[in-house]
Parts: structure tokens; C-alpha cells; sequence
């Protein structure tokens, strides 16, 4: 679990769908992906960067169980989600990942004038097979999704209403943190940045030593009480605790970390999103010392902007 490029402003209360709402959208494709899984690619996705090496990602119904919840049996190569976005960018990551096939227009490969544009090309082919790994079983539940095909329509909508993204920068520049927060079985956390974390440690006595080269650091503050904490996330495991002077919580199985991120047509100015885009933390635990945890779309929503109507002085 991570907080890198998290902020917290004003919070907002997650929407989350029962067990029962997951396996409706789960177990309807248990057949088709489980067929998948016993092809040629030994449960893992089909896929390639755009420089032809292949991408190692488990399909995600092995990931889940009919329930929808996660299995957290493997962790992850690398400690990342492996997508083919980070090779179309700077940064990387399940945001940038999920832009870039949202607004891929699939080219046709025979349209190339040589057989370097024609593979590449080529691999670029399955948008929505890919962005359908990539899914929280709760977003397939509650917009119908029970295989790649019905990612179609909504891409297309998506695509009309984002029209002209990617089209002056890097896809990474269209999209700005928002909120984050953490939901446990007991309490719900705002999480915040922390840009001094020395201190922030110092500050609020709390024992433990500033380590960035092995963990991630960050606030959360209790939204019923208003405690605020200090969440130490191992970058090896994964694995996270909140710290103040008197107290050190574990967090919970059964938690579940959300970030938000604002898509802005505007870049370098910042205006009215077009579009929200909300990541979950399955939060797994590690496995065998290495991270097990992976982030998914939890939602993503089209926004529309509202005109002010000029104000009269007179």
C-alpha cells in the first residue's frame, strides 16, 4: 500500500457495494476469464509494452474469489501492477495506464508503413482487455461490466467527453491528486501529505525514526475523533501502521485505501475536472516478505463543468 501522489481536501464517505452485489458482476465471467486462464499464457495477461517486452500480470479473476473479494495468495512482480502505460509516459503507474487506453483509438496495423509501426501497432490492439484487468469487481457490479466487451460503450462516452486528452502533454500532467482516505472496520481516516515528516515526528513525540528510503509517510486523521496519525507504509511489504506518542494501531484486515485523482483538460492551468478517477487498495497483506497489495478502479466519473454567470455590481 502506498501514498505517493495522495492529498486530502475536503473528504468524501466511499461508495462501496455488498458481497452480494460483487458476485453478480464476478461469478458472470468466471467461465470466460477461467478459460483464459488455461490457455497458452498460464493465468497471466496477454499483453506487451510498446517495446515488445511482455507484461507479467495475474488476470483478475484469480485475483478475487466469487465474492469479490481478494484472494491475496501471490504478491506482485516488481511491486507493481504491470501495465503497458508506463512506456507511454514519465511517470507510469494504474492512472496514466487507465488514460491512455480509455482515449486509444486502436489504429488499424495494416495502416503502417513499416513492420516497426506495424508491431507496435499491433500491441496497442485490446484496450478494453486490458482496462477489464484492472477493474474492482464492485465498479463491474455497479455499472454491469461482466467482460471486456461491455467496457465498449462507456469508453466510448468517456473518449466523447475527454476529447482532446493527451493531445498537448504527457497523459501524467492531466491528472492532479485529490482526496484519499482510509476505511478500517473501526474508523475512517482522512490521509494527507506530510512534507516535513522529521518534523512532524518531532513535533508530536512520537517514537520512531524517519526512514525514506524504506517507507512511505503520511497523515491520518480519525474523522470521528480527530486524532490525527502518522501512517509508516513499508515500501518492501506494504504493510502499514499509525503512530502517535502514546498509541500504534495495525492496520486492519479488512481496510481498504482509497486516492482520488481530478482529470483536467487544462494542463499547467489548473480548471474544472472533467472527470474523477478513484483507486482501491485491496490492501493484502505481504506475502513471503514481498508486497502483496494492488490498487484498482474503484470508480471513474465523468464531470461536468458549471459556467459562473457573471455577477451584477450594479
Amino acid at each position: 500500500m502506498t501514498t505517493d501522489d495522495t492529498a486530502a481536501r475536503t473528504a468524501r464517505a466511499p461508495r462501496r457495494l455488498s458481497n452480494a452485489g460483487r458476485l453478480s458482476a464476478l461469478g458472470a465471467v468466471a467461465a470466460l476469464a477461467l478459460t483464459a486462464c488455461a490457455g497458452g499464457d498460464d493465468g497471466y495477461v496477454d499483453a506487451y509494452f510498446d517495446n515488445g517486452d511482455p507484461i507479467y500480470a495475474p488476470h483478475k479473476v484469480a485475483l478475487f474469489d466469487e465474492a469479490g473479494t481478494p484472494r491475496c495468495e501471490q504478491p506482485i512482480a516488481w511491486q507493481r501492477v504491470e501495465t503497458r502505460g508506463r512506456s507511454y509516459t514519465s511517470t507510469g503507474g494504474l492512472v496514466t495506464a487507465w488514460l491512455f487506453e480509455v482515449m486509444n483509438n486502436e489504429t488499424n496495423p495494416d495502416s503502417a508503413t513499416d513492420e516497426r509501426e506495424k508491431g507496435k501497432l499491433e500491441r496497442a490492439l485490446g484496450s478494453t482487455d486490458r482496462m477489464y484487468e484492472w477493474t474492482d469487481p464492485a465498479f463491474d457490479a455497479e455499472n454491469g461490466i461482466s467482460s471486456p466487451g461491455d467496457l465498449d460503450g462507456l469508453k466510448a462516452e468517456w473518449q466523447t467527453h475527454l476529447e482532446g486528452l493527451g493531445t498537448e502533454a504527457a497523459l501524467d500532467q492531466y491528472a492532479r491528486p485529490g482526496d484519499s482516505w482510509l476505511v478500517t472496520p473501526t474508523a475512517t481516516y482522512t490521509i494527507r501529505r506530510i512534507t516535513d515528516v522529521e518534523g512532524f515526528i518531532e513535533e508530536n513525540d512520537i517514537p520512531t525514526t524517519f526512514n525514506g528510503q524504506r517507507n512511505d509517510y503520511a497523515g491520518a486523521m480519525d474523522r470521528e475523533t480527530g486524532i490525527e496519525y502518522l501512517m509508516v507504509t513499508s515500501r518492501e511489504t506494504g504493510e502499514a501502521i499509525l503512530m502517535t506518542a502514546d498509541d500504534r494501531l495495525t492496520i486492519e484486515e479488512g481496510s481498504e485505501l482509497f486516492n482520488e485523482y481530478e482529470i483536467d483538460l487544462s494542463v499547467g492551468f489548473p480548471d474544472d475536472p472533467e472527470a474523477r478517477l478513484v483507486l482501491a487498495n485491496d490492501q493484502c497483506p505481504a506475502i513471503d516478505g514481498t508486497q502483496g497489495s494492488r490498487f484498482w478502479v474503484y470508480e471513474f466519473e465523468m464531470l461536468e463543468s458549471v459556467e459562473q454567470e457573471p455577477v451584477s455590481l450594479l
